[in-house]
């Protein structure tokens, strides 16, 4: 992919919609992966501590 197009904003407005956007990117991943941890590991039966870890690493993986 060819990124010498593009270019990083400079105003204000824009500057803080890209953070925004990008905040939002982040914690939307992050909230698929916790609920797909907690789902799998409650389907699956096991211990609080093994449920949360494995949410955890989803959230950082998605």
């Amino acid at each position: 992919m060819n990124h010498s197009t593009h270019t990083e904003p400079q105003d204000g407005k824009a500057l803080t919609r890209l953070a925004v956007s990008a905040t939002l990117h982040c914690l939307t991943g992050c909230a698929i992966g916790e609920v797909l941890g907690m789902v799998i590991g409650t389907a699956l039966g096991w211990s609080d501590l093994q449920t949360i870890a494995l949410a955890v690493a989803l959230a950082f993986f998605f």
